[in-house]
């Protein structure tokens, strides 16, 4: 099952359930930089040539993660598959180690928001 996030870095106190613009939001970085942040949470995720989709395949944990820049404020991830731990602990982890949140459908991850 698939599973898209957005994920943003706040310039300043964001509300859960508020709608997140630009003036809310900065640079996350360049597709490059956000492989890297991936890599130090999954080392165990393999990109393809383009560096658009990474694999992940140990044990019985598999999913494939696509990353879509969105433009300067945001980038897209998206992950496909099955794992018992879940992709979304390792986007928790991510967003945790380099000050991130990431949205999905109302459900926001990530260390940087304020009720």
């Amino acid at each position: 099952m698939p599973y898209t996030y957005l994920i943003f870095r706040a310039k300043r106190p964001v509300q859960v359930g508020s709608q997140v613009d630009e003036a809310d939001v900065t640079p996350i970085g360049t597709s490059k930089e956000i492989r890297a942040l991936f890599h130090a949470v999954i080392p165990e995720l393999t990109w393809d040539d383009t560096g658009g989709a990474g694999y992940y395949k140990v044990g019985d944990e598999e999913f494939i993660v696509s990353l879509f820049e969105q433009g300067p404020i945001h980038m897209a991830v998206s992950a496909t598959g099955h794992s018992p731990r879940g992709f979304q602990g390792y986007l928790i982890e991510i967003c945790a180690a380099a000050g991130l949140f990431a949205v999905d459908d109302g459900l926001v991850l990530g260390g940087m928001l304020r009720l």
